[in-house]
């Protein structure tokens, strides 16, 4: 068996280090995210829907606060040639976060009432301290886990995914039996996040003194402004981009066809994250030491973009035809509307599963003004579907017009991406 497990292994993945780091990437996040599904029914038995609402709008606060507690100069972590630089970066942006996670508290401290109000978050307010150290925590994991990629530490990130799920999982379902409520779900988070830290930081080289970091930080701040110009509107841009849906569709059409949505989501999104997001890690991580070594990163571009296609053409082309009449045998006969969603969605999920991992590029070739328009425009594809859909009063024709635009939206970036690396690889030719 183990033979056959070698043959198979070599006849497909042969001595490409980079296919070997995305399939130990993509295994470890399946199976830290198969284990909170094997337990999600334990979980709905043990916690309300309300405390679940309530933990989904906690969750909400810390990822996008979280993901622009460092300025973005987080990502500006891999692209450095020297590993000094990197560590500065590193420490750079942990001093941002928590300079950012002390604004955060006192902005906090002193409109509370007006923030939790204004955006309808009232349910969280008692969480007031746990919000903003789940913050500090979700910037610093971060910074470290890029600086760890940076390095090529693969095992001691697979280690770090498949611990800070289990620790989740273990103690929400503690926390769950203890009758804790919604307080138990966010204090499972929280922990998660804290043991992610400790073991990014265990064993860590940080070998920059205090003099050298206060001679370089002021330079490469500098040198990678544009992330905090660009990144942090794009990354923004994204998050509202993502989260806005559900409110428009739940205003314009009804809960029922937000909860549509919600499942098909999670049927198309659950599979979609498990792959981009590795293979968007390992990618950014070999893109930028390719750029750094030979000036150009298109090969690896062609190579990954060639690869994610041929890798997702047939499973799409199934869900597109048998997951739609599974759905009610699975879900049962109220949720079969999903199974157009799903139908209608395929396409849009299929151009992000090639799009969304070769997004970093980006921002390895200095163009970061380029991710404001991209989330720009996925932004005004989605408003002109439910401005249309709204005046005609049908949810189909903003669905079908939402995923063509977006779907539009995602091979444009591929288009554009593709030039950018085209045109340096061209300089560099000549040079």
């Amino acid at each position: 068996m183990k033979e056959l497990l070698n043959k198979i292994q070599d006849k497909y993945l042969g001595k490409s280090r980079y296919k070997r780091n995305i399939l130990r990437m993509v295994g470890a996040r399946v199976i830290s995210q198969l284990i909170p599904i094997l337990i999600s029914p334990l979980l709905t038995r043990i916690y309300t829907p309300k405390e679940f609402g309530v933990f989904q709008v906690y969750f909400t606060v810390v990822s996008i606060t979280g993901i622009i507690s460092n300025g973005r100069y987080a990502l500006s972590i891999l692209l450095p040639k020297k590993d000094a630089d990197s560590q500065v970066l590193a420490l750079f942006s942990a001093l941002l976060t928590a300079l950012f996670t002390m604004l955060f508290w006192g902005a906090l401290c002193v409109f509370r009432n007006d923030f939790f109000i204004l955006l309808n978050i009232e349910s969280i307010k008692q969480h007031l301290p746990l919000l903003a150290i789940n913050v500090f925590f979700f910037g610093i994991a971060e910074v470290f886990f890029l600086l760890e990629l940076k390095r090529k530490k693969y095992k001691k990130l697979i280690l770090n995914i498949f611990v800070q799920s289990s620790t989740m999982i273990i103690s929400r379902v503690l926390f769950g039996f203890k009758d804790m409520g919604a307080c138990g779900l966010i204090l499972s988070y929280l922990i998660g996040y804290i043991v992610s830290v400790l073991l990014l930081l265990c064993k860590i080289e940080i070998r920059v003194s205090l003099d050298v970091f206060k001679s370089r930080v002021k330079e490469l701040a500098k040198r990678y402004i544009n992330f905090p110009k660009f990144s942090l509107l794009s990354d923004g841009m994204q998050n509202l981009t993502n989260l806005s849906p559900t409110i428009l569709l739940n205003k314009c059409f009804g809960s029922d066809i937000a909860g549509y949505f919600s499942l098909s989501d999670k049927i198309l999104g659950s599979p979609l994250w498990f792959i981009t997001s590795s293979v968007g890690d390992v990618y950014r991580q070999e893109a930028s030491e390719q750029f750094r070594l030979k000036g150009s990163c298109k090969d690896i571009f062609v190579k990954t973009v060639r690869s994610l296609f041929f890798f997702g053409i047939v499973p799409f082309l199934l869900i597109f035809l048998i997951v739609p009449l599974l759905i009610p045998f699975v879900f049962g006969s109220d949720w079969t509307v999903t199974g157009t969603f799903v139908r209608i969605f395929s396409l849009m999920y299929f151009t992000a599963f090639l799009s969304n991992p070769i997004l970093y590029t980006i921002n390895i070739l200095d163009k970061q003004k380029y991710s404001v328009v991209f989330q720009i425009m996925k932004l005004v594809s989605i408003l002109i579907a439910f401005v249309v859909g709204v005046y005609f009063k049908n949810f189909i024709m903003t669905l079908v017009i939402w995923s063509v635009l977006v779907s539009i939206s995602n091979v444009f970036i591929l288009y554009v991406s593709y030039r950018l690396v085209s045109k340096i690889n061209k300089k560099q030719d000549e040079s």
